[in-house]
């Protein structure tokens, strides 16, 4: 099949020029490395940042746990890897005491975007993939790999623009590059992934993925019937992963003891007290109403994890979800859910979004019986930060994502704002997964113009404060003491002076 390159959205969309805005600015991959010996200690601040800044400050804090800030300094403010010195001196030139000190960087661009939902990526080849699907973004501060984007890649291949992948994982920083210089070649784990039961490649696996709350790890699914299930890879993705679920029992369908074949996966909490949800194709029997709920495994720090779910939303209630192109986020007292829906047919009985209230047990907002003018979905979906708004990916000519308003729900009913095109294509487009970053940012994979896409959400002016990684701390020892001179008298001279 012919693969269609996307050029422009938004305004730009309108006189076909294609345009890049600005994402919301955020820093990330902090990082310090010391010089000099105890006494005269001086670090290099290194940081990275998505986008140009209007003003960056880099500023020191301590001694911890203190949180007064001792040192400001003026950061560079270019997009990429930027670095400033500290000297180990406060502010008006004295020296620190010794101790431990934090650091934060303050990334401000006064203008900002100047469009709704303005395209923030260029489509550079590193940013190209013969079938992507899922995205993960790291949002904890404290992580090593904070910022960082991770991209499913389904089933590798020549793209249209000449790159050719391999299955697997791939990792960005923050502002789009390769992170640790990863070239074509996916992160695997070496793990069979995507094989059909006839021994073929396939392109639902590996499918979505889910970082824990720390980031330490990302657990991957695979959606196809031999090899349905969940690995989990560390952070930076490389060695051999584990199986997260046990692959104990499999039969020709991919359903093992306590799983099938998954789709979504989130995670929340990490160490002991991860606990995976996902929603699956085959669990508990090929024929049993429970299957597409939503499954909770407390799964902790196990691999081949082998205990039962729990059913956080039980499907059978209502028989909502029948596709298993699914999605799945929290939401206000309950559980956003979203499912593939062809062009004209969301519909009541199969909505492209609906909301379960685990508080009252009921559904409490249906997209087929309400107004909001979207008749599809492709079941991807993700919150913003803040909550208020959904994004939707969905299928069809236009490429679209629906921008939802859930602000006060339930108590207040849900809009939808906009959708806007990820693409002047006229050809039939998937939004195969979306997810947002720590700044509010948004990012679109889809396969038929083989991209990752970034977004700016509906602001201008804005500002991101980054704190160091635990591992990044600055510390500062005492000086060695300076010898005292020697007041004793060697016999020698006592011998001559008397």
């Amino acid at each position: 099949m012919k693969k269609i390159l996307m050029i422009v959205l938004s305004a730009a969309l309108l006189t076909g020029v294609a345009t890049v805005s600005h994402a919301n600015v955020f820093a990330a991959h902090l990082k310090a490395v010391a010089s000099g010996g105890a006494g005269t200690e001086s670090y290099e601040l290194s940081y990275r940042l998505n986008e140009p800044a209007t003003t960056v400050s880099v500023e020191v804090f301590g001694p911890l746990p203190a949180t007064t800030v001792i040192r400001t300094m003026t950061g560079t403010t270019t997009k990429g890897l930027n670095t400033v010195t500290w000297d180990g001196k406060k502010d008006g030139g004295a020296r620190a005491d010794e101790g431990d000190y934090g650091w934060k960087v303050v990334a401000t661009d006064s203008v900002g975007h100047t469009a709704q939902y303005d395209l923030i990526t260029d489509d550079a080849s590193a940013l190209n993939f013969y079938y992507p699907r899922g995205i993960a973004i790291n949002k904890n501060q404290d992580s090593d790999t904070f910022g960082c984007i991770y991209v499913v890649e389904a089933n590798g291949g020549a793209t249209g623009l000449g790159r050719t992948t391999t299955e697997g994982v791939f990792i960005f920083n923050n502002d789009g590059t390769p992170f640790d210089s990863q070239g074509d070649t996916g992160y695997s784990g070496s793990v069979a992934w995507g094989l059909t039961t006839a021994g073929l490649p396939s392109a639902s696996g590996p499918c979505r993925a889910g970082l824990n709350e720390d980031g330490s790890y990302l657990y991957v699914s695979d959606w196809t019937d031999a090899h349905g299930g969940l690995w989990r890879a560390p952070g930076d993705c490389s060695g051999t992963w584990p199986a997260a679920l046990t692959e104990a029992g499999r039969d020709a369908a991919g359903l093992c003891t306590n799983h099938g074949s998954l789709m979504p996966v989130l995670v929340e909490g990490s160490g002991a007290s991860t606990v995976v949800y996902s929603m699956d194709e085959d669990y508990p029997n090929a024929t049993s109403p429970q299957r597409a709920s939503i499954f909770k495994y407390n799964i902790g720090t196990a691999v081949d994890y082998a205990d039962l779910p729990t059913v956080e939303y039980d499907d059978g209630i209502l028989d909502r979800v029948q596709n298993y192109t699914c999605d799945m986020v929290r939401g206000n007292d309950g559980w956003w859910m979203a499912q593939y829906r062809s062009s004209g047919n969301n519909s009541q009985t199969v909505p492209a979004l609906f909301h379960w209230n685990v508080t009252s047990a009921t559904e409490d907002f249906n997209s087929g019986v309400t107004n909001l003018g979207m008749n599809e979905g492709f079941g991807a979906l993700a919150k913003s930060v803040d909550g208020n708004i959904l994004y939707l990916g969905s299928y069809g000519a236009t490429g679209q994502v629906h921008v939802i308003n859930i602000t006060g729900f339930p108590g207040t009913a849900a809009s939808r704002v906009t959708y806007f095109k990820t693409s002047t294509s006229s050809a039939t487009d998937y939004a195969r997964d979306v997810k947002t970053d720590a700044a509010g940012n948004f990012f679109v994979t889809m396969n038929v113009c083989e991209l990752l896409r970034g977004f700016s959400p509906d602001s201008g002016a804005n500002s991101f404060t980054t704190n160091n990684p635990t591992s990044q701390k600055l510390s500062l020892a005492e000086p060695p003491a300076t010898p005292t001179p020697s007041t004793s008298v060697s016999p020698e001279y006592w011998q001559q002076s008397h």
